[in-house]
């Protein structure tokens, strides 16, 4: 009876230590997350993107027909783990709506993109809500959200590998299909 009650006594102390071990273990993999505050969006001066900035746009750009009237939206940046636009983006997207207001009609796609960090489902559901929130904008501009597409694209075209390269991932683009 002593080994028994000696087995049973060690064994609740050993799922305690194990269970503090896999609680510690998780919040440090959830703090060095968190740990440090995203660069801000890059500045769109006219000049050539550095090389990490360049293959999300070479890529996309086959894929859209020229814009009519000289439209060429940008694409907006959104901090991490984030999809409310910030005061870059909203003048950028003010910009993008003056030309596509004159466009009455025509539809327009909006892609919501996420960087490659965080589960696909997440990844899916916030670059959702990028897109959401970009449409939504666009609609204070009288943007009728009839002519739009949402589409949330998660980390399908992600190409970042280090902090830089992850911030141009973190984007909406609206095409004009």
């Amino acid at each position: 009876m002593t080994r028994s009650n000696t087995v049973s006594s060690r064994m609740p102390a050993a799922l305690g230590r194990a269970l503090r071990a896999v609680c510690v273990l998780a919040a440090g993999i959830f703090m060095s997350a968190c740990s440090s505050a995203p660069p801000p969006p890059p500045a769109h001066s006219g000049q050539a993107a550095p090389p990490a900035a360049a293959a999300p746009v070479a890529q996309a750009a086959p894929a859209a027909t020229p814009a009519p009237q000289g439209c060429d939206p940008h694409p907006v940046y959104f901090a991490l783990d984030s999809s409310l636009l910030d005061d870059s983006a909203r003048g950028q997207l003010a910009s993008d709506a003056q030309c596509l207001v004159r466009m009455k009609q025509g539809a327009l796609m909006v892609n919501g993109m996420a960087d490659a960090r965080g589960t696909e489902e997440y990844n899916l559901a916030l670059s959702d809500r990028r897109a959401r929130s970009v449409t939504s904008y666009l609609g204070s501009f009288g943007i009728d959200p009839n002519r739009v597409t949402i589409r949330g694209l998660g980390e399908e075209m992600a190409k970042g590998k280090d902090e830089a390269g992850w911030q141009q991932d973190r984007r909406a683009e609206i095409r004009l299909p």
